[in-house]
């Protein structure tokens, strides 16, 4: 079920919990989301998730960057570009808090490295294909038993 408001922002109702947002013109009100379903809300291309689940990239560095303590800063100075140059701290900082797309898979393997995070889940988190994954070089017949062997797997886990 999905709602949309009057400047093209979106809730979709997918946890218990009454949910209290604006959006950036304040169109939004409280609503109160449904018993056992997740509330994704999209404010102005930016998407939230409350309730349950898997982490968003941001949450995932977040954490693992205070897991392995090290500031915004000192982790922004470990990870660097492809011409070698760091990142910069209000770029981890947005990537932290969800205010950016997540990054290449350049970046998303360093962070992986630095703080003792799978790649893969950064990559599933990030919605990227990992670089060693050449989606060109797949049958549609791989694909969709990799999608299948996936669904189970999730399917299995919720019961």
């Amino acid at each position: 079920m999905s709602q949309a408001t009057s400047c093209g922002c979106a809730i979709e109702f997918a946890v218990h919990a009454k949910f209290e947002s604006r959006c950036l013109s304040g169109c939004y009100r409280a609503r109160q989301v449904p018993a056992g379903m997740i509330a994704r809300v999209v404010l102005r291309g930016r998407t939230r998730v409350v309730g349950r689940g898997m982490k968003t990239f941001g949450e995932l560095i977040a954490e693992g960057r205070k897991r392995v303590k090290l500031t915004q800063r000192e982790l922004a100075a470990r990870i660097k570009v492809e011409d070698g140059r760091p990142i910069s701290a209000p770029y981890l900082n947005d990537l932290e808090h969800n205010l950016r797309k997540p990054p290449r898979g350049h970046l998303i393997e360093q962070f992986a490295r630095h703080l003792d995070i799978e790649a893969d889940l950064l990559y599933f988190a990030a919605g990227r294909v990992p670089r060693d994954i050449q989606p060109a070089s797949a049958s549609e017949d791989q694909v969709m038993a990799a999608y299948r062997a996936f669904r189970k797997e999730l399917k299995s886990r919720k019961r």
